[in-house]
């Protein structure tokens, strides 16, 4: 044999004995990720024992809604509030999952956003929320803002119930249900002749703006120190608002401001609560003559309805025109004096 030929066989064996290493490796990674079992995710309409549904189109996912989901040990270790969740699988945390057809079943947004099983057989369990956020604290402690009602989707937020309690690779469907956790108020608004609603503004004063929201606790923290006027956004004179819950109170005002600058306020019942997870409609009537106000509550599921119909006050010139912002008045029958409560009827009010 010449050395030519010995250099040949050489290199000819070399390569076989590679291209065989390659295909064992490549059967090797073909094995491993056949074993692998994605979960499979669903998220449908949930309601709590208080018959309060989900999402801020009532019961619909839209096309294209993005949940964060993360995929946990089960049992789940105990959290410490405000620090780094504990038991994470596998660096499974804060993954990206999109319903393309708004029905529910949801898909990761990428690859390297698949959720898989533990390869043991281990069980483990989820946690997920809605809006989607992928700059989310490492605490997962999730900041909420609700001064711009402009896009209520980015600010509706939710998170979900994992109903199975747990999972593994014999049993990879995932059924979440998620739960509104803010507030969510409807407001219909209508007016007597001559009051004309058209270009008309309508403002929420008094309520708080900014809160965090423990998504591993279900825990929402209000900021004190935070309030700013809402602004409405009207559609043919009606509005809808994403706002924090509040225990009952004085201070909240509806403000409708007319194109031709008439102002008109009505007080929120100081015994109304507005409760995570309800939706609380309000019908304002805007009258040109004084008239009681009156309010009703009712639960998310049917919508919680408030009516109110309020006057414009305008003061004299004389010794009553320096009234200050937020200066009170107490307003008497004539004569009567009728206690607070009564049911009044064509009332006369004086100054």
């Amino acid at each position: 044999m010449d050395m030519k030929s010995a250099i040949y066989k050489f290199i000819f064996g070399c390569s076989a004995l590679a291209i065989a290493a390659t295909a064992c490796n490549s059967d090797e990674q073909l094995s491993l990720s056949g074993d692998r079992t994605a979960a499979n995710i669903s998220a449908g309409v949930g309601y709590s024992a208080d018959n309060r549904a989900t999402r801020a189109a009532d019961a619909a996912w839209g096309i294209n809604d993005h949940i964060g989901i993360t995929m946990l040990a089960s049992p789940l270790p105990a959290q410490t509030a405000g620090q780094a969740p504990v038991g994470v699988v596998s660096g499974y945390s804060n993954q990206d999952y999109v319903t393309t057809a708004g029905d529910g079943k949801f898909t990761p947004a990428s690859v390297d956003k698949i959720l898989y099983y533990p390869l043991d057989g281990s069980a483990v369990t989820y946690k997920a929320y809605y809006p989607y956020t992928a700059s989310l604290p490492a605490n997962f402690v999730k900041p909420v803002d609700v001064t711009s009602q402009a896009d209520l989707a980015a600010i509706d937020l939710m998170t979900a119930v994992h109903t199975n309690g747990s999972d593994s690779k014999d049993h990879p469907d995932v059924n979440l249900k998620f739960y509104h956790r803010l507030t969510k108020a409807v407001i219909n608004l209508t007016a007597d002749s001559p009051i004309d609603l058209t270009g008309c503004k309508l403002v929420v004063k008094g309520l708080k703006t900014q809160g965090a929201y423990d998504l591993m606790g279900d825990n929402l923290s209000i900021n004190e120190s935070s309030g700013a006027d809402i602004q409405i956004p009207l559609k043919s004179n009606s509005g809808s608002a994403i706002l924090l819950p509040r225990a009952a109170g004085n201070g909240v005002v509806f403000e409708v401001t007319t194109a031709n600058g008439g102002v008109y306020t009505a007080m929120m019942d100081a015994a109304l609560e507005f409760k995570g997870g309800f939706k609380y409609t309000f019908n304002i009537t805007l009258k040109t003559t004084p008239i009681t106000v009156s309010a009703t509550i009712e639960p998310w599921a049917e919508g919680t309805e408030n009516s109110m119909d309020v006057v414009r006050l305008v003061t004299g010139l004389g010794d009553n025109a320096d009234f200050n912002d937020n200066d009170e008045i107490m307003l008497y029958l004539k004569d009567t004096k009728t206690a607070p409560g009564a049911d009044i009827t064509n009332p006369e009010f004086a100054l």
